[in-house]
């Protein structure tokens, strides 16, 4: 047998592991970066205008919008890519970081200009703003140097770290679950069960756990800064995907659906509970949230709608949640600052994020959408194609003589 078909056939194995098409569009997860997008902003708004309890507990630990995030873009990211990652070659992976820096960095860049211009025209050390630029910021123990000109990229630092490691992990997962479909299932087990393990290191110590986070040994460098560690939230999206593909056919089922229905539902309140009551410590900066909002987002995936719903309020939804990664770098430093503070009201606060979110769909429609678009653009044709004519022309000869 011709070894082209040899190869193919093992491609179709492994296909077998992701059953769906790679490009899948899950306009439930987009409606949902929104959501997780705003729990950031009322996080940073919570601290300067009091709520009543437990209204202001809640607000307060808005910050886990950022583990929904990063579980987010695991699953996503695996739900665009992982195909590609079966057998990489350097054309797929060029093009996969190409994309990566296509959607981060347009604008990123445009709102970090303000402060970085006059941060070079004042003669400022050079060592943080190499740290900014190089997405590094994130691994500083300092956490001034971490939140340093456009604070929330801290997690852009996290996102190229998951980036750098997603194809090799992606690879030996695929690999793995060749041969053992519930790879992907322990392996997210896995990834939950170590932040907890890591929180209960510094929770076993009182003194180690109460430690500020401007110091390099606390909590809120190791339990929430950390790359690494927060890596494990990335990779749960990742397997939840793979576990998703494989049965997303049998989910479909009326039970099923129902089931997960439930599921999610159980997720979303478990979540609110924990935000409205749990006080923030070593085992709240990741480890409580990251399994209830993995059942969420698996909970999304499988109750999207089998038909595109045209609803103009859930098409707004679905904007809101494409401007979503504007909403979240623009809101702390541009918007805040100059439309919700000087006055600390309920109304300013709403104001606030109507004027953000019409700010990060602008946006997204002029700088993010065309950027990316420019960026990407080059490499529409020149995509690799999986099989060539030849091959299945013959591989369905050989089908039709067995």
């Amino acid at each position: 047998m011709n070894a082209s078909i040899i190869e193919y056939k093992r491609t179709i194995r492994m296909n077998s592991i992701t059953a769906l098409p790679s490009k899948v569009r899950i306009d439930n997860l987009t409606c949902a970066r929104f959501f997780a997008a705003l729990l950031v902003l009322l996080h940073h708004a919570a601290k300067k205008f009091p709520f009543s309890e437990p209204v202001q507990h809640f607000l307060d630990n808005g910050y886990m919008g950022v583990t929904f995030f990063f579980v987010l873009s695991g699953f996503v990211i695996a739900a665009s890519s992982a195909d590609e990652m079966i057998a990489p070659t350097r054309t797929t992976l060029t093009h996969f970081y190409i994309r990566r820096v296509a959607r981060i960095v347009p604008v990123w860049l445009f709102l970090s200009l303000p402060m970085v211009i006059p941060y070079i025209q004042q003669r400022q050390p050079l060592a943080p703003l190499l740290t900014y630029l190089s997405f590094t910021q994130a691994w500083s123990g300092d956490m001034t140097r971490t939140f340093a000109f456009l604070g929330l990229s801290w997690t852009l630092s996290c996102e190229f770290f998951f980036y750098l490691v997603y194809p090799l992990f992606a690879f030996l997962l695929l690999r793995l679950a060749k041969t053992r479909p519930s790879a992907p299932l322990v392996l997210a087990i896995v990834a939950v069960i170590v932040p907890w393990l890591a929180a209960a290191w510094f929770a076993a110590d009182p003194a180690r756990a109460a430690l500020n986070g401007f110091d390099p040994a606390s909590p809120h460098r190791w339990l929430y800064r950390f790359p690494a560690l927060r890596f494990c939230e990335f990779a749960f999206g990742v397997c939840l995907n793979l576990v998703w593909r494989r049965h997303a056919a049998a989910w479909q089922s009326a039970l099923a659906r129902s089931l997960w229905g439930l599921t999610g539902g159980l997720a979303f309140a478990s979540v609110l509970a924990l935000m409205a009551f749990v006080s923030p410590g070593p085992f709240t900066w990741t480890a409580v949230y990251i399994l209830p909002f993995g059942l969420l987002v698996m909970a999304l995936s499988v109750l999207e709608p089998r038909q595109r719903i045209r609803a103009a309020s859930f098409a707004l939804l679905v904007l809101l949640g494409e401007a979503s990664y504007s909403f979240y770098l623009v809101h702390q430093a541009f918007v805040l600052p100059n439309v919700f503070f000087p006055e600390r009201s309920l109304l300013s606060l709403l104001w606030t994020i109507v004027y953000c979110a019409a700010l990060s769909v602008g946006l997204f429609t002029l700088i993010e959408t065309p950027m990316r678009k420019l960026i990407t653009g080059i490499l529409s044709e020149q995509r690799p194609t999986e099989v060539s004519p030849a091959i299945r022309e013959e591989l369905s000869e050989l089908g039709k003589s067995a």
